[in-house]
């Protein structure tokens, strides 16, 4: 093993728990990495060993979005009452990308694709078996539709959030 004046430190972050943590030490051929893994319940030893090139997924993108559906969106989820937010964002590259994160599961990150019809919206992921679609109101201040998860369907209203600049 490196010396500890060489001691990588990983942090779960991209797609992960903010209560949820990961370090380790990167072995000298960086072939394997050791540490502990750290949650709400304590924290295990692991062991990493790399087993074949890396493969990173690319982030899901759909088609630009209207600007009325751009931005940070609010909600709960009845039972088991979840605080989740959807952020959906367009890129000067004309590709749209959104994420719903579960804030009472540790802030768990789910990127979504996101597709639009004049008011119908939809997105899902493939992250869980989950999708959502809906409409957004005239307003532009609620995005009420059903989200379904497996076998289950649930009523859910996302609901623009206060920004300072919406304030002023």
């Amino acid at each position: 093993m490196r010396s500890y004046t060489h001691i990588v430190a990983l942090t779960a972050s991209l797609l992960a728990r903010t209560d949820q943590t990961m370090t380790g030490d990167l072995s000298d051929d960086g072939k394997t990495i050791s540490g502990t893994f750290a949650g709400a319940g304590g924290s295990v030893p692991f062991i990493l060993t790399r087993m074949g090139d890396a493969r990173v997924a690319p982030p899901l993108t759909s088609a630009p979005i209207g600007k009325n559906l751009e931005g940070t969106w609010t909600s709960t989820v009845e039972d088991p009452g979840n605080r989740v937010t959807l952020t959906l964002t367009n890129h000067a590259n004309g590709t749209a990308t959104g994420t719903l994160v579960n804030l009472s599961e540790g802030g768990l990150q789910i990127p979504v694709r996101v597709t639009q019809s004049g008011s119908n919206v939809r997105f899902e992921t493939t992250v869980v078996d989950g999708s959502f679609s809906g409409t957004l109101s005239g307003t532009g201040t609620e995005l009420a539709g059903t989200w379904k998860e497996g076998s289950i369907s649930k009523p859910i209203a996302f609901h623009r959030a206060v920004t300072s600049d919406s304030k002023k």
